[in-house]
């Protein structure tokens, strides 16, 4: 209350043109106030416009990039539910068995097991897992060359070791997987 009075009789001792004058400082402060603020106000809504636009271009990109990356995934399980089809009754232990013996590598095997795993409802993965014992480099990059070569076989683990039996050889331990559809495996 105090600064009010006071306020008074400052503004009652001013003559009319002091008062006209102090009015016009007041008026022109306060529209110079919010001609400021203002101007804040646009320079900050164009800044967020701004910043819209710009996040609106990342998400589409990211949504372009979702979508394809989502067709190439329905492309590839597409092309992998033809494979899988086309040899229902492929056998994982059966293949890997043949190729060793197209080799000339069969007798090198010493241990084998396949497991198979439910991958969702509609996958089931089969896989193999072998030890051969005193094996050259070539004979391994040969049989790698060959599963890696059909479309069906992942090489999932390759272990090396020196062998303990025979000296310049090397022992593998070996998985490979198989996908096979659920509905065929099952039956």
């Amino acid at each position: 209350m105090i600064i009010f009075e006071k306020i008074q009789t400052i503004l009652q001792k001013l003559t009319e043109r002091q008062f006209q004058i102090f009015i016009g400082a007041v008026v022109g402060i306060s529209l110079l106030l919010i001609a400021l603020f203002d101007v804040q106000l646009y320079r900050l809504s164009r800044q967020l416009k701004t910043k819209i636009k710009r996040l609106n271009i990342e998400r589409e990109d990211r949504i372009r990039d979702i979508l394809t990356k989502g067709g190439y995934i329905r492309q590839q399980k597409e092309e992998m539910d033809r494979l899988l089809k086309e040899d229902v009754n492929f056998k994982i232990a059966g293949y890997f068995n043949v190729v060793l013996k197209k080799l000339g590598i069969a007798r090198k095997k010493t241990t084998e097991t396949t497991t198979q795993t439910d991958i969702d409802a509609v996958y089931r993965e089969s896989s193999l897992s072998a030890r051969l014992d005193e094996m050259d480099m070539k004979e391994l990059t040969e049989l790698l060359q060959v599963l890696e070569n059909n479309k069906r076989i992942s090489i999932k683990r390759l272990e090396i070791f020196a062998s303990t039996k025979k000296p310049n050889a090397i022992d593998v331990q070996l998985t490979i997987a198989t996908m096979l559809l659920k509905t065929f495996s099952e039956t």
